[in-house]
């Protein structure tokens, strides 16, 4: 990282320690290492920081100082590291200085961390006594809050002041600071006092101080926090999940015991139906089994959607003592009740009593009820259910039918062909496409020439569905002629080997699964102390697993998701939203919908057929009210208060472990999302269906709704949609044309590793204009771009263990 600025603090100490008298004398670490300042490398530097390291304190301090200023972010993380070693007070006033002002959250961390190592407390009233002077608002902030990590409990009431800032970013600072302060006991009392003045701000504009109240008591933990967080769930004044999602995670991480004991201080406060169904939704989320009464009572709750919680949060609980109860909540009046209860049962019953009520569930009215049964037997992935599944083939309602005929494909091997080959003439093409889909899931050889001959078929959706099969049973390309794919089989199936790998024993998976292990940890031990290789090679595996995926992207006004894939050459096939009609769609893809993704009547029935029989859709934006809301109502909506300005956003992870955000948020100290002028926010209008993915207390404040990204299962398949866009654009990094600022903003906000942004820099990528070379160089790490390879990465390897 060459021809920048040093941080200002440190460039007057540095020069003045330059001035004083070198060591002499052959293999002089310290000697060496002032030789080394000189050098271009940065890896010379870092391997100078080690050898001072080991030369112990004294004269080594005095160089060890001046590389606290260096160049490269990755010299200073280590030169932090090694002043945590060597102590003295040089090296202090330098970690202090770096621990505020230093440039990217990394750098600053380690300062800090380091300080904490060497006198910790007198650190913290070091920094508190230096953010009372600092000019700058970021500054001071950083200041109150590394203070509140380090300082001694008897400087809490110290605090108070910067509790009332005026600023929001120092109000929301203290409030954290407050929360590393109340995890010592002697200052617990009085930070849970000072933190009841943020606490009351849940609903005003400065939501940030709320928030980092929040994280505060998440943070404190203990009967009082942990009660303080409940009363929060029941006093919020709308539905937003911001608030009760950290509040289950803080009670899950607490234990079900600590978790029970707080919810039941609290019950008597749950006054109004939507209390109630808050503190449903958290018992469930976090496994507050000792309430398990409680919530059944809850079950039979006059308002319709409290018992669909409740029963929602039985399933969550898994016991078997709850089955009667959620029994009786399958004849309940209200349709989202009985879904509930359908998925509970799955949850909770054993198998073969759960398929045992098919024949109930046939006969209720409601096509969610019905079709939720058929996705839970196929999502337990037991074969014996496909005889549950056989009444449903006939079903009245397309979904239904569909849903069963690619189910029974799913869990049969080829067998079960006969129990699809009625189907395969069906007057629908809904339920031809469908039977035809779930004989090639079957992974039968037999299902070759029917395959073959669907592809005559008058429909594109039958069509395509038998020439991606045909693909992926023989791994053949024989284009589009029935004759040429039935000539192959009459010649060489006798050949051909097809293993349904999801009917593997459970032994025969653990194998696999633990030499795959043993490979992955290999490649990591293999790079561990390569970060440049470590990075490639991630980059390199995200853009291979796209590579071999089927995607296909709807061309948008707004969003170009086509541009990144273009860039990094990975196939795809891009249409106009008027062309989805006519395209050969098939529920092994991904589609990608770019905003504005307006959708014709025809084409939002073909999507609507792809996800249910388990097709993967993502889209972004404005798709939201003309894909997402008109193909598959009722679970996420325009949030009606707002729309946006052009504006970037610190975004959070709403649901850390999730398999769609793994990784993204690692090492990411503030994770941006940029939004396009009048953006939608996303509200949830079926919480009990819909995962938020990510969310926002900074888009909660601005724009009053804090989800950022959601998914919900439609079917078989998943719909996922974003607020950004898939493609990078300005993305913050256009806010400024300082190449300093912009590499500032890669690292913190971006989640690109400082190996890149070394590259990056090192070939001027950072300056001038962002061109195509520069995106293109960045796209593998973009945050959208990861989201993207963690969903096709699902659905691809659906495919390949099926």
């Amino acid at each position: 990282m060459c021809n920048v600025r040093r941080v200002g603090a440190l460039i007057g100490l540095a020069l003045a320690l330059s001035a004083a008298p070198a060591a002499r004398g052959e293999d002089d670490p310290v000697l060496d290492a002032e030789k080394a300042l000189q050098s271009g490398d940065w890896t010379v530097r870092l391997k100078a920081v080690e050898s001072l390291e080991a030369a112990g304190p004294g004269k080594a301090a005095r160089v060890l100082v001046r590389y606290l200023a260096d160049l490269d972010w990755a010299v200073q993380v280590r030169a932090c590291q090694a002043a945590g070693k060597l102590g003295g007070e040089e090296l202090q006033e330098g970690l202090r200085g770096l621990a505020v002002s230093g440039e990217i959250h990394r750098v600053r961390e380690a300062a800090l961390e380091s300080l904490g190592s060497l006198k910790a407390t007198e650190a913290g009233e070091r920094l508190l006594k230096n953010a009372r002077s600092a000019k700058k608002v970021v500054e001071k902030a950083r200041g109150v809050e590394a203070a509140g990590r380090l300082a001694a409990p008897d400087l809490l009431p110290k605090f108070r002041e910067y509790v009332h800032h005026k600023e929001e970013l120092v109000a929301a600072a203290a409030a954290r600071a407050l929360g590393w302060l109340g995890r010592n006991e002697a200052a617990r009392a009085k930070a849970l006092e000072l933190l009841e003045e943020p606490l009351g701000e849940r609903e005003a504009k400065d939501f940030g101080p709320y928030a980092g109240a929040l994280e505060a008591l998440i943070r404190i933990g203990g009967a009082q926090a942990l009660s303080r967080l409940v009363r929060e769930v029941l006093l919020q004044e709308d539905d937003d999940g911001y608030v009760p999602t950290r509040v289950a995670r803080a009670l899950a991480a607490a234990g079900a015991e600590a978790a029970a004991a707080a919810i039941q201080e609290r019950l008597a406060e749950a006054k109004d139906v939507r209390q109630v169904r808050r503190l449903a939704r958290v018992v469930g989320e976090c496994g507050a089994a000792a309430l398990r009464g409680q919530v059944e009572s809850w079950a039979t709750h006059k308002d319709p959607r409290v018992r669909s919680t409740s029963v929602r949060a039985l399933g969550r609980l898994g016991d078997a003592a709850s089955l009667p109860v959620l029994t009786t909540c399958l004849g309940d009046g209200e349709v989202v009740v009985r879904v509930e209860a359908v998925s509970a049962l799955a949850a909770t019953a054993p198998r073969e009593a759960f398929r045992g009520l098919a024949a109930q569930i046939l006969k209720d009215a409601s096509v969610e009820v019905r079709l939720r049964f058929v996705v839970d037997v196929a999502d337990q992935g037991d074969a014996a259910g496909i005889a549950a599944l056989i009444p449903f083939l006939t079903d009245e309602d397309w979904r239904v039918a569909s849903a069963s005929a690619a189910s029974v494909g799913t869990l049969g091997i080829a067998e079960d062909l006969p129990l699809l080959e009625p189907l395969l003439t069906h007057k629908s093409w809904k339920i031809r496409a469908a039977a035809l889909e779930g004989t090639g899931r079957l992974r039968a050889i037999g299902a070759i020439p029917h395959l073959a001959r669907g592809l005559e078929d008058k429909d594109p959706v039958v069509r395509g569905v038998c020439l991606a099969n045909l693909q992926i049973l023989t791994k053949q390309k024989l284009g589009t002629k029935p004759d040429r794919w039935l000539d192959w089989h009459a010649k060489e199936s006798k050949d051909l080997v097809l293993i349904k790998r999801s009917r593997r024993t459970k032994e025969e998976i653990e194998v696999e699964l633990k030499r795959e292990e043993e490979e992955d940890k290999a490649a990591r031990y293999k790079h561990e102390k390569d970060e440049v290789t470590q990075s490639r090679e991630a980059r390199k595996r995200n853009v291979e697993i796209l590579q071999k995926a089927r995607i296909l992207v709807v061309s948008g006004a707004w969003d170009h998701v086509e541009r990144v894939l273009g860039h990094l050459a990975i196939p795809h096939t891009l249409l106009r939203a008027q062309e989805l009609k006519e395209a050969g769609l098939n529920p092994n893809q991904v589609i990608l919908v770019n905003c504005e993704g307006t959708v014709d009547k025809d084409s939002m029935e073909r999507l609507r057929w792809f996800v249910n029989v388990g097709g993967y859709l993502m889209a972004t934006d404005w798709a939201l009210t003309h894909t997402i809301e008109p193909c598959f109502p009722g679970y996420v909506a325009q949030y009606s208060g707002s729309s946006t300005g052009n504006d970037v956003v610190v975004v959070e992870e709403a649901q850390p472990g999730h398999p769609w955000t793994k990784g993204i948020f690692d090492d990411v100290p503030a994770l941006k999302w940029w939004l396009e002028i009048q953006a939608f926010p996303i509200t949830v209008t079926y919480p009990e269906r819909c995962n938020v993915l990510v969310d926002s207390a900074e888009m909660r404040r601005r724009y009053g709704s804090s989800p950022m990204a959601a998914e919900f299962r439609w079917g078989l398949g998943k719909v996922q949609h974003s607020i950004s866009h898939f493609f990078l654009q300005e993305e913050g990094m256009q806010q400024t044309t300082d190449p300093r600022q912009r590499m500032i903003f890669a690292a913190d906000h971006l989640g690109i590793s400082l190996a890149q942004i070394r590259n990056l820099s090192d070939s001027g990528r950072f300056a001038g204009q962002l061109n195509e070379e520069t995106m293109k160089e960045i796209a593998p790490d973009y945050s959208m771009f990861r989201l993207i390879v963690h969903v096709v990465r699902e659905k691809a390897l659906w495919v390949e263990n099926l």
